[in-house]
């Protein structure tokens, strides 16, 4: 299991497995919603666009990175979330 990190409405950093994402839609507010098996997560994006784009290249990093921890934390820097 391969988690990445995002932050929620609140601004709270959340750690979500990726690949149990079943949607990624416009909430009536204007937020993107990323909708998961048991759950839903109100981000702070406003650009259904820019969600997709930041989950995909935040699960391609996080695969590269693998199991190793020092560069996991890395990742988790660079996407601000830390």
């Amino acid at each position: 299991m391969q988690f990445i990190t995002i932050q929620n409405k609140a601004g709270k950093t959340i750690a979500i497995n990726p690949r149990q994402i079943t949607c990624i839609f416009y909430a009536a507010t204007g937020e993107v919603v990323v909708s998961l098996a048991d759950f839903s997560v109100h981000t702070k994006f406003t650009d259904l666009l820019a969600a997709t784009r930041y989950i995909e290249q935040a699960l391609h990093d996080r695969q590269l990175a693998g199991h190793r921890d020092r560069d996991i934390e890395d990742l988790w820097c660079t996407w601000g979330d830390i």
